[in-house]
């Protein structure tokens, strides 16, 4: 016998021979198919015989071959059948059933209670064993080989099963305890088929491998099928872990409920280091009915579930499938690596949630209890229209067991056409760590709608403290509408960092397509509490519409709880790109810290191009600040303007206000916000503002207004003569009025002696006419240089404010 085997049933083979019934002892003598001293006459008269009887073997020595033409007897009285008294028995099965001339069951247990040791059943045209109705509850089959030769090397597999229970309940197939493990494998069609049959222990044999367990002799198309109640697979002690290969179809499939599947190996060799399971596409675990558990918060509990194939036809890890598949849960599995966790042995899924399934939990919230989804082509992927409201929490999606190694999926999540589910729940604890994977999260199609991603790490070491960036974005919204990604409150956003391209992608893609009406709010994106610079390599958040709608997504919310903190990204903190990429409205958020680029960029006609306002001075005192300026933009329309002050240029660090101005018919409107309980902050010496119109389009900021404090209270001066031939000025305090000979852009700077620019004056395009009301700076009396700038025309004054 292989190595395996030998080396757990030798030590096992005594076990329990202590216990063995004296109402009647029937022995076998010879390997007859019927007669005196044949198996088939010991179960004729065993079945006669009143009280619990047991069979014994004594057929010469060693392995003998009992042949059967006909049906054994169905056993109707409670008997043990001790294949283990054969003599020369030194830990294997001896007394082979080959029922390959039978037509018909091997032992089928029928209204007695039944245990079985060491039994040799193949080649029958129905199951090995049948175990049926329920007065065979409390049967058992230990330490037999169902559908093997005696060394376990050689398929010789049954028809149908190695062993089917029908009907009834309390069955033992192996248990947790030495000396009851069962090797059932080679068989055509199940290797387990529990059929109806509740509270059975499925527990410490080895399903679809060799004898050796390192290589597959495959139950063809399901390894263990499960279509009753309260059956528990596996156990928490190694002698109760299940060895269970993939066949064609399923290693393990559950069309009922309130099962639970723990400490398996699922796809794996008994080493824990190779995938046991074919070369097609099969799937490890089917769930296909509802309050099922597929592992445990402790560890003992884990079932590791390894694969072959981690391209996008390679099987499933775990599925929950269908309408009847809801309020399962998955927790503290290893699914697409090897038994210690590091090392990738993936499925295609690695936990496969489709056709209607709903209301499944994927993880735990208690410490220790995450699954780890790693090494798969796709981590997690939920799929069509009708699945809806699971959940994705606690888990590891990408990081190996240890959390300090990526050990990636080419996506983390992936859910298309499906609705309502969420991924994370806002708490430390619910959080799931998705890094190191191609893309974090992936949303794809128009009925991907009203799904939740909420204080997740993307891109983050489980610490929260180091990078584990996903190589392309953080989050693909592709297609998608209606979705969240953090909340409004602030406090359950994810942090989204180090990923290799984008925070947050937003594409459309065909002209009927639409990425629309997904909120942002809440999040960290490229930095953590405490202002650590994870920065994402390019845009922080880029939506982009060029043949198919991307619109009305919120970035911000208006109330401020969902404000996103957006800083220290490689390019634009948010890049707006494209004709169809419009009404997308950016409120209140943090954005600074944005590398060499801007904090909003429009493109190709994002957001319409929205035109940012012009700041020209400020006033501070008494807790008010009050900011002049301008904006151009389309006539008579009421826009709304948000101030911010920052650290930088081209960038909106904290937000201090909002105001509303509306321009005239010819579409300028003069302004002088005033923010109530502001206190310039020296830190922060930099004014900025948007503009956002009706519609929700929302500009970059404007060009940036320098503060400074008075050293005094001193006004501004005008300017000793014109800077430039068609200006003049204006009476005291000193104003600028400027007449443009055409619409035309026109850049207005002020700039210290030393080089050093002071005020952006105006930065836009400017109607054709004359233009008035722009106040000089508050600034310290002194000498400073005017740049002026208007179509090709340009030219440098020297500029004295004094008393």
């Amino acid at each position: 016998m292989t190595k395996f085997i030998c080396t757990l049933l030798v030590a096992w083979a005594t076990f329990g021979m202590g216990n063995v019934s004296k109402a009647a002892i029937f022995t076998v003598i010879n390997a007859n198919a019927t007669g005196a001293g044949s198996f088939y006459a010991a179960i004729s008269q065993a079945n006669a015989a009143p009280g619990k009887d047991t069979i014994y073997f004594s057929i010469n020595t060693g392995l003998q071959t009992v042949t059967p033409f006909i049906a054994f007897p169905s056993i109707t009285d409670d008997l043990l059948i001790d294949g283990r008294t054969q003599p020369g028995f030194a830990g294997m099965p001896l007394i082979e059933l080959d029922g390959q001339y039978a037509n018909g069951y091997g032992l089928v247990i029928n209204g007695a209670v039944c245990t079985i040791y060491d039994l040799i059943v193949n080649r029958f045209a129905i199951a090995g064993i049948q175990v049926t109705g329920s007065a065979a509850s409390g049967s058992a089959v230990y330490h037999c080989l169902l559908g093997t030769d005696a060394t376990g090397l050689i398929d010789k597999g049954n028809t149908t099963a190695g062993i089917q229970l029908l009907n009834t309940e309390g069955i033992h197939v192996g248990d947790t305890f030495p000396g009851t493990t069962n090797l059932i494998s080679g068989n055509n069609f199940y290797g387990i088929q529990c059929q109806n049959s509740d509270s059975c222990l499925i527990a410490g044999n080895l399903i679809g491998g060799d004898g050796n367990g390192q290589t597959i002799l495959q139950n063809t198309w399901t390894s263990v099928l499960i279509s009753g109640k309260h059956n528990q697979i596996g156990g928490t002690n190694s002698y109760g872990r299940n060895y269970i290969a993939v066949a064609n179809s399923y290693g393990l499939q559950i069309t009922a409920d309130s099962n639970v599947v723990l400490g398996n190996y699922i796809g794996l060799t008994v080493d824990g280091m190779s995938s046991l399971r074919n070369q097609t596409n099969g799937t490890a675990v089917s769930v296909r009915g509802a309050y099922n558990t597929i592992g445990g918060s402790l560890s003992a509990a884990r079932n590791v579930i390894a694969g072959h194939n981690t391209g996008a036809n390679g099987g499933h890890g775990v599925e929950f499938f269908g309408t009847n598949a809801h309020h399962n849960v998955a927790l503290g599995n290893y699914v697409g690596t090897n038994a210690s966790g590091i090392s990738a042995l993936g499925h295609s899924h690695g936990v496969n949630v489709q056709g209607g399934a709903y209301e499944n939990v994927i993880g735990s919230t208690i410490s220790g209890a995450q699954n780890v989804l790693s090494g798969n082509y796709i981590g997690v992927f939920i799929s069509q229209v009708t699945t809806n409201n699971n959940h994705v929490i606690g888990n590891y999606i990408g990081p190996d067991a240890t959390g300090n190694t990526a050990l990636g999926n080419s996506q983390g999540i992936h859910i298309t056409y499906a609705y309502e589910n969420t991924i994370g729940d806002g708490t430390l604890a619910g959080r799931n760590v998705i890094s190191g994977n191609g893309t974090g999260i992936y949303l794809y199609r128009g009925s991907t709608q009203r799904n939740h991603i909420l204080g997740n790490y993307i891109g983050l070491a489980p610490s929260g403290l180091s990078a584990m960036g996903n190589t392309s974005s953080g989050i693909f919204l592709f297609n998608a509408r209606n979705n969240i990604i953090g909340d409004t409150t602030g406090l359950m956003g994810n942090y989204i960092c180090s990923n290799g391209t984008y925070g947050i992608h937003m594409q459309s893609l065909g002209a009927a397509e639409r990425v629309d009406s997904n909120l942002v709010m809440g999040n960290h994106i490229g930095t953590i509490p405490g202002g650590g610079n994870y920065g994402n390599n390019s845009y922080g958040i880029y939506l982009t519409g060029t043949s198919g709608s991307v619109s009305g997504n919120r970035i911000g919310n208006l109330s401020g709880t969902g404000a996103n903190v957006i800083a220290n990204n490689g390019a634009h903190g948010i890049r707006i790109h494209g004709s169809q990429a419009l009404n997308n409205p950016i409120y209140r958020n943090s954005i600074f810290q944005t590398i060499s680029q801007l904090g909003i960029n429009l493109s190709s006609g994002g957001n319409n191009m929205q035109e940012a306002p012009f700041l020209i001075s400020y006033l501070s005192g008494g807790g008010n600040l009050s900011i002049t300026g301008q904006l151009i933009s389309a006539n008579n329309t009421t826009y709304r303007l948000e101030f911010f002050s920052s650290g930088g240029t081209d960038e909106g660090k904290t937000y201090l206000g909002s105001w509303t101005t509306t321009t005239d018919g010819s579409g300028i409107a003069n302004f002088t916000a005033t923010l109530t309980g502001v206190t310039v902050n020296g830190s922060e010496p930099v004014l900025s503002a948007t503009a956002t119109d009706p519609n929700e389009n929302t500009s970059p900021f404007s060009s940036d207004l320098l503060l400074f404090e008075d050293s005094g209270s001193q006004d501004p001066i005008a300017l000793p003569d014109p800077v430039f031939p068609e200006w003049k000025l204006l009476s005291r305090p000193a104003r600028l009025e400027v007449y443009a000979p055409e619409d035309q852009l026109v850049m207005a700077e002020i700039y210290s002696m030393d080089g050093k620019r002071i005020a952006a004056l105006f930065d836009g395009k400017m109607r054709g006419g004359t233009h008035q009301n722009w106040p000089l700076p508050r600034v310290a009396r002194g000498i400073y240089v005017l740049h002026l700038q208007m179509g090709e025309m340009r030219v440098l004054k020297k500029v004295v404010l004094d008393e």
